[in-house]
């Protein structure tokens, strides 16, 4: 590994001093994407001396002020924005401000370094107006890069409140799509709740936009009801798959399904499950070129969108009207707010009545039950019991879920318990990896609880539930919550606590934990939470009764074995029914699929 980090400083500098700048500017960014690939674990002295290297090297061509970036380079220099970041915490200069102070005088000719230079790890604070008043295409990569950036900043009070104040800041002029912008997308949910609307109907414009009012020619075929589905993780293991495929199974009993999938779904063609469809086809966006072919003359009667946000494509395709009826699916996006999208099918189980236009622009469509009929994992890993006193509290979040707000309420549990021999288990699975960000993430854990006490998993599937299986406890992630994480662990026979909130993928782990008839594990209260927690660490035979419990209950019975799916396939029935009347209706009323009505009511409610 050390020797793939090396960098050629002599040659940088010897490019320089000859005034061939581009060949630098080519140096840095060839030698920027080889780090990408390096998960740096564990640094002895000497991958720290050459990450120092690197940072002085960078930092000093950078300020000299005839070093000027080329265009066509600008941009791929600050695409590694969060990489370089990363770099700096790792080295003993800890951030680029000394640089970046040294930049700053002649700021209209290094805006492309600047921009490079300038990520949520940066105590200097300077203006997103000023960068777009200098160059606009430049700042927007670089905002959505910054504001994207989640693997190692979140756990991190000083990143986190960075890239939170960072969205404060929405300029219209941020108004080019580029590959960046769902990154934003999918990242705001769990980085500023508050601001979710306000960004996705941004980004949304953004989308519409760059389509310049495209249309799709849609004729619904009179003899084969057909109903696209749209998704870029139809494959076996995928969560995404895990949720939705017996839904998808039970439509397919009656509707000709056309499984339509994105970049990433076209890259693993051959894991992609294609047994309920009968075609399949590809939507994807090639270097900013939207070719609409997939769509074009299509004679589906619905579209249902599986997991917008998760990529570029998947954003854009919810922007255009595909179909007479277009459908969202529970979890994510939450809500697109704004995309042309008519109904979110959601758990009738898991809401709420305050009102629905503040969480969701989609009419709700509320079935029985969680909104998803899950699949257990595939077996249970093995257990080998080791001789311990150690408490081992599994956190199976990813890293966009690792917040520092939540963390903290659970160094406070560590504080108050009486039995001090706690360790912390994280499970951010590999994207943590990502743009050397897992020496990062680990490091503002162990800050918080001590080197001592928080260790990191690079681990996913099957290893991830082996690992899980000697946790004695687990905390959801707050404020976006699990759903097969808490699912995983109740199947593991170990308790759950959860901290319900306010919005509906806050409480996905309390309504299963009531289904387990577990409620004394659901709190409503930090307070509440944190003595809850603390009861668990300290009562071993209290965690012991839990387990046990647990352990007798029958969980396919009770949440995997549960006939919902078929609610799905009613919902669909009943919108493409009855959308004409719905969507001249002037209230937007959740529409119930309710099970104890004994006649159907109209299209505001369906009987069973």
């Amino acid at each position: 590994m050390a020797s793939d980090m090396e960098f050629d400083s002599r040659k940088a500098l010897s490019l320089y001093f000859s005034g061939e700048h581009e060949a630098l500017s080519a140096l840095f960014v060839d030698h920027l994407e080889r780090l990408k690939g390096i998960c740096i674990v564990k640094a002895d002295q000497g991958v720290l001396g050459l990450i120092n290297g690197f940072c002085q090297t960078l930092g000093y061509l950078f300020s000299q002020p005839d070093f000027v970036i080329q265009r066509d380079l600008a941009s791929k220099l600050i695409v590694c924005n969060e990489l370089i970041g990363n770099l700096f915490a790792m080295s003993a200069f800890k951030t680029s401000d000394a640089f970046l102070e040294s930049i700053l005088p002649a700021s209209p000719t290094n805006i492309a370094k600047i921009l490079t230079l300038y990520s949520p790890r940066n105590h200097l604070k300077l203006e997103t107006r000023t960068f777009l008043d200098l160059d606009v295409h430049l700042t927007t990569i670089w905002y959505y890069n910054f504001s994207g950036a989640t693997h190692a900043y979140l756990a991190n009070r000083h990143t986190l409140e960075r890239i939170q104040d960072h969205y404060n800041y929405l300029d219209p002029r941020l108004a080019t799509l580029t590959i960046y912008v769902n990154h934003v997308y999918f990242a705001i949910t769990y980085i500023c709740p508050e601001m979710n609307a306000r960004v996705k109907y941004h980004i949304n414009n953004i989308v519409r936009n760059a389509l310049g009012g495209a249309k799709i020619t849609n004729v619904p075929n009179p003899d084969k009801k057909r109903i696209a589905i749209l998704t870029d993780r139809w494959f076996p293991g995928h969560v995404v798959y895990r949720n939705y495929y017996r839904f998808i199974k039970e439509l397919a009993q009656d509707y000709e399904l056309i499984l339509i999938g994105y970049s990433g779904a076209k890259s693993v063609d051959h894991h992609l499950d294609k047994s309920l469809f009968a075609e399949v086809r590809y939507f994807t966006v090639d270097g900013g070129a939207i070719a609409l072919e997939a769509f074009q003359n299509n004679d589906f009667h619905a579209a249902i969108f599986v997991d917008v946000g998760m990529s570029l494509e998947s954003i854009i395709a919810a922007n255009l009207r595909i179909a007479p009826v277009q459908v969202v699916m529970n979890g994510h996006p939450v809500s697109t707010f704004g995309a042309e999208v008519d109904y979110l099918v959601g758990s009738g189980e898991n809401y709420k009545p305050h009102d629905p236009d503040t969480e969701f622009s989609e009419r709700l469509v509320l079935v029985p039950g969680l909104g998803t009929v899950p699949t257990p994992p595939n077996g249970k890993p093995r257990y080998v019991p080791r001789e311990r006193s150690t408490v081992y509290i599994n956190c199976p979040w990813t890293a966009q879920k690792t917040n520092y707000h939540h963390l903290m309420l659970l160094r406070k549990m560590q504080e108050q318990a009486k039995n001090k021999k706690i360790k912390f288990h994280f499970f951010p699975l590999l994207t943590i990896t990502k743009n050397n960000a897992y020496w990062n993430y680990q490091k503002a854990l162990m800050d918080i609880f001590g080197e001592e006490h928080a260790h990191v998993f690079r681990v996913q599937n099957e290893e991830y539930l082996q690992e899980m299986v000697y946790g004695d406890f687990m905390i959801e992630s707050a404020p976006f919550g699990g759903f097969n994480s808490v699912l995983d662990t109740l199947y593991l026979s170990r308790p759950v606590l959860t901290l319900e909130g306010r919005y509906q993928y806050s409480r996905f782990g309390s309504r299963i934990l009531a289904r387990a008839g577990l409620e004394e594990l659901i709190t409503h209260t930090e307070e509440a939470f944190i003595a809850k927690g603390v009861q668990l660490i300290d009562d071993e035979d209290y965690r012991n009764a839990l387990a046990f419990r647990i352990g007798q209950l029958d969980l396919f019975q009770m949440l995997y074995d549960q006939d919902e799916s078929h609610y799905y396939k009613l919902a669909m029935d009943h919108l493409l029914t009855h959308h004409e009347t719905l969507r001249k209706e002037p209230k937007r009323s959740p529409i119930f699929i309710t099970p104890h009505a004994e006649k159907e009511k109209g299209p505001a409610e369906i009987a069973l």
